[in-house]
């Protein structure tokens, strides 16, 4: 699924409460320093700490949104945000 990506990748159930953890990829395991089984099933909230900046932690709680497939049914979508460069 994700092992392919070069960045840390993990993946929540947003269907079930609490958000829990249902895929982790090794990068994230190798950034965040957690094994793979005392990530999932929890929420990733346990990642913050006191000096995590609510501002960033809002920013992405309002990416995560809401689409719909063709044939109606509804998922729950990230949108990755990253600045680019400004050109010179």
């Amino acid at each position: 699924m994700g092992e392919d990506v070069p960045f840390s990748l993990c993946v929540a159930d947003a269907l079930r409460p609490g958000l829990p953890l249902v895929y982790v990829n090794d990068k994230f395991v190798e950034m965040s320093g957690y094994a793979k089984r005392e990530v999932l099933g929890h929420n990733c909230r346990f990642l913050q700490g006191p000096a995590s900046e609510v501002a960033a932690i809002n920013a992405l709680k309002a990416s995560v949104q809401v689409t719909y497939s063709s044939s109606g049914s509804a998922s729950h979508t990230h949108s990755a945000r990253r600045p680019l460069a400004k050109s010179r």
